[in-house]
């Protein structure tokens, strides 16, 4: 198996599996401009509507055209039409209720905007109501808004791409981590598309994803450097609870085999440490782990072991080997790996 990730479209921008379902599903689709920012998610639609059938269209998927709330917000929606999107986008800004008195389509108070030096044209000025950006400076524009029905739209002319704002997914509801693979759509969507390209099975608990692929042996060092091509690594464990968590996911995936985790002690022989960088705060060895296996000084790296109630055994690393070409290959000691990684709802931006 080779340790490098296949790349992936860069038309996702933040976390989309915080996104709602329909969301998730588009971003399947790499024509599709989705992203997540804060408690938002947001739908670049390029084709070209009046402001009424934007709006209309938002509302039909349960949200609005895009209201932006901070600088911070429109930077991020800026920076993302400068890399992916060149023309001017319909926003929910509006005076159509009354000349002047801005407000959002959304209901929300209006703490922030970002006009244009001189928008007020006033041979035009009072059938100038609705609102749009342009990619070349980020810049807000009110103009005519193009229509509210197709006849009107068709003769008028004025159309433009649009963005729909949502509300991200709530978090789910406690369940009971012995007997649940937690909620797997909080994990990001590049490492859900991973897992099945691999074969493999994802779970979620707490704070971080784990993936195991059962069917997959590595040495210790192949398998650390899958996980950490990915953004993870080798799975790193904190408490009773995470381990009770793992040992009930294991059983049901890999029951009759040892996984590698990520503890180690191949700089300093019995000072183990976790490849995340974790402090070590909690362990759970087999009785007697010390040289049962082979001499201490051989045995570097670590298994958990689910037939034997979840505990853990320091074993030979067996031994990873780099192509000239490229490729990765395992030899020696190995075992299916098992990659944990972090749970992140800050905005990113990828691409």
């Amino acid at each position: 198996m080779q340790s490098t990730t296949p790349p992936m479209p860069s038309n996702l921008q933040g976390h989309i599996e915080m996104c709602p379902s329909r969301l998730r599903n588009l971003a399947q689709n790499s024509r599709e401009l989705i992203a997540q920012f804060g408690q938002s998610c947001y739908e670049i639609v390029q084709t070209g509507v009046s402001w009424s059938h934007a709006e209309s269209n938002c509302e039909r998927h349960g949200g609005h055209l895009i209201h932006i709330a901070s600088q911070q917000e429109q930077d991020y929606i800026y920076n993302i039409l400068v890399k992916y999107h060149s023309s001017t986008v319909w926003i929910g800004l509006h005076d159509r209720n009354n000349e002047e008195s801005f407000e959002w389509t959304s209901g929300n108070t209006v703490t922030y905007t970002n006009w244009k030096p001189g928008r007020k044209d006033y041979r035009y000025h009072n059938s100038e109501d609705c609102v749009f950006i342009t990619p070349s400076h980020g810049q807000w524009d009110d103009i005519e808004c193009g229509g509210d029905n197709a006849l009107s739209e068709l003769f008028q002319g004025v159309r433009h791409a649009y963005i729909c704002q949502y509300a991200t997914v709530p978090p789910p509801t406690t369940v009971d981590p012995l007997n649940n693979d937690g909620n797997t759509n909080m994990c990001p969507y590049r490492l859900r598309q991973q897992t099945m390209r691999d074969k493999g099975i994802l779970g979620q608990y707490d704070h971080s994803c784990y993936e195991i692929i059962p069917k997959t042996r590595v040495a210790w060092q192949h398998a650390e450097e899958i996980c950490h091509s990915r953004g993870g690594n080798l799975a790193y464990i904190r408490n009773t609870q995470e381990q009770a968590f793992l040992q009930g996911f294991l059983n049901r995936y890999s029951g009759d085999h040892a996984v590698w985790i990520g503890l180690t002690d191949h700089n300093s022989e019995g000072r183990f440490h976790w490849t995340s960088g974790a402090p070590v705060q909690f362990t759970n060895w087999v009785p007697g782990h010390l040289s049962n296996y082979a001499s201490s000084s051989e045995e570097d790296c670590v298994t958990f072991i689910p037939y034997k109630n979840g505990q853990w055994d320091d074993i030979p690393c067996g031994s990873t080997h780099h192509s000239f070409f490229g490729g990765t290959s395992s030899s020696g000691e190995t075992h299916p790996l098992l990659c944990q990684y972090p749970i992140s709802s800050g905005p990113s931006l990828i691409g």
